[in-house]
């Protein structure tokens, strides 16, 4: 139990500094909500990104540079957020004392959760115990599984927990790790992300631990549903956030997949987060939430390759919401260029990992093939493309795997109507609709048997994009007039 609670909190409080450095100021309404579900991802990308700098740097000391790094992040981003003295912002507004901080939050829940609760309507309250008992059954499955399988699956085992073991176990002979000896089924130059958070748990504690890693994909789910619980809570009411919530906790893709140990997941977190911010940077013409969008689109690219993917979507779908802006210079700066200039730690590690450490070249980039060999396995072949339009629609419609999240999803699309679309909702879909294109495509060109890629790959990569259609469909069918004026 110990063990636990030193691993979250050693990740959730740099995460939530770091939470609030990026929603403070920002006008965002329950901004403590979303700090809170911003949180451990943070944490552990944070780390991760500390960890793999300090080994490229100071090599078998890479352990204690990072730990030592780590705790100056933590202590700078506290200071940024708890000034000394009577510090202010950049509009003039002065800082709260950590002790007049306290006392306000005290004050606020004294004041108004009571006054909450009379005006909780029983359809509330009943969404509510359904909220909880869904989140407790998840909960005793997510136990259940990982006590049974706490290696998780087969990618777990042989790429990204073995690449922890070489940080953790070897210092000295960490860039293992990127040797070709293994096979390639190891990914040498794949990004580091889970490998660094895994690792990070062992380092808190000092010891290699079964639970570290199964607390990191457990708080990546968590974090994932709890983001779009406060996204509709905030966008359109307590009851149907509450609902939808529970909804979404009980597709059976994102309980199997957050039980694995994989990196589908927290690809999928990132993802939503970027959409999420991306969307609020374009309603409240914030070029800083933009910036933050950018982080977790660079954080998704050092997650999973297919995150380069999905960081030209994002960049495609600002410069489709910016097409009637006739500056484009304003554009550039105030929109593309923050999102660019946030990814670029990630995009180097990524960069150093490919260029310099990996060592089989990449399955794209690298492999040796003409833009006339992807010509011909893009367009040559009819009847591989009709194969895998049926696959992704027969795998879309398994009730068993979604629950029907798919059917919701074009519901909404088909019967939102216009206003449906409005305030930028349309980014969501359309990133939705771009992730899978782009892996609709990668069928056509990987250089692996393609039924075997389809057994094993399409369902967890067609979840990667399950958080913005899901906030889509909700959200487009259930948001409130005067909640979208208030919240722009």
């Amino acid at each position: 139990m110990m063990i636990s609670l030193g691993i979250l909190a050693g990740f959730m409080i740099p995460g939530f500094l770091a939470a609030r450095a990026i929603v403070q100021g920002r006008n965002i309404p329950q901004s403590l909500g979303l700090s809170a579900a911003l949180s451990l991802p943070l944490g552990f990308a944070l780390y991760s990104c500390l960890i793999f700098f300090s080994f490229v740097t100071a090599q078998s000391k890479g352990a204690e540079l990072a730990l030592c790094l780590y705790l100056l992040s933590t202590a700078a981003l506290a200071v940024s957020i708890f000034p000394c003295g009577s510090a202010k912002d950049v509009s003039g507004e002065t800082w709260p004392s950590p002790r007049q901080l306290m006392i306000r939050l005290v004050t606020e829940a004294r004041i108004r959760f009571p006054s909450s609760l009379s005006k909780v309507s029983w359809i509330t309250l009943l969404a509510l115990i359904f909220f909880a008992f869904v989140t407790w059954s998840y909960l005793a499955y997510f136990a259940a599984q990982t006590a049974s399988n706490p290696l998780g699956g087969w990618d777990a085992r042989y790429f990204w927990l073995l690449k922890a073991r070489f940080y953790f176990r070897d210092p000295a002979a960490w860039q293992g790790m990127f040797s070709s000896l293994p096979g390639e089924w190891s990914h040498p130059d794949y990004p580091l992300m889970m490998p660094g958070a895994y690792a990070g748990s062992w380092f808190l504690v000092n010891r290699e631990s079964l639970i570290g890693p199964i607390l990191v994909s457990l708080g990546f789910a968590l974090s994932l549903a709890g983001l779009i619980l406060w996204y509709l809570w905030v966008h359109t009411s307590a009851r149907v956030a509450l609902i939808a919530g529970a909804f979404f906790m009980s597709i059976p893709m994102w309980r199997f997949w957050s039980t694995t140990l994989y990196a589908d997941i927290p690809l999928a977190f990132f993802m939503t987060a970027a959409g999420m911010f991306t969307v609020l940077g374009l309603r409240k013409q914030d070029s800083r939430l933009l910036f933050s969008a950018g982080i977790f689109a660079g954080l998704a690219l050092w997650t999973k390759d297919e995150g380069l993917l999905f960081l030209i979507w994002l960049c495609l779908c600002v410069g489709a919401a910016s097409a009637p802006f006739k500056d484009p210079l304003a554009v550039l700066k105030n929109r593309i260029l923050p999102l660019v200039l946030a990814v670029i730690i990630p995009l180097a590690a990524v960069f150093l990992i490919k260029k310099f450490l990996g060592t089989t070249g990449g399955q794209f980039l690298g492999s040796g093939r003409s833009l006339a060999d992807y010509g011909t396995l893009l367009f040559g072949n009819f009847q591989k493309t009709q194969l895998i339009t049926f696959v992704f629609g027969l795998f879309a419609s398994n009730h068993a795997q979604w629950n029907g999240l798919w059917f919701l999803v074009l519901f909404a699309a088909l019967f939102c109507g216009r206003r449906g679309y409005g305030s930028y909702r349309w980014v969501y879909l359309t990133l939705a609709i771009l992730v899978w294109f782009g892996y609709f495509v990668i069928l056509h060109v990987t250089r692996f048997d393609l039924k075997f890629q389809i057994e094993t790959a399409l369902l967890r990569i067609m979840s990667h994009s399950m958080g913005l259609a899901f906030i889509f469909s909700i959200e487009s069918l259930f948001f409130t007039r005067k909640k979208a004026i208030k919240n722009r």
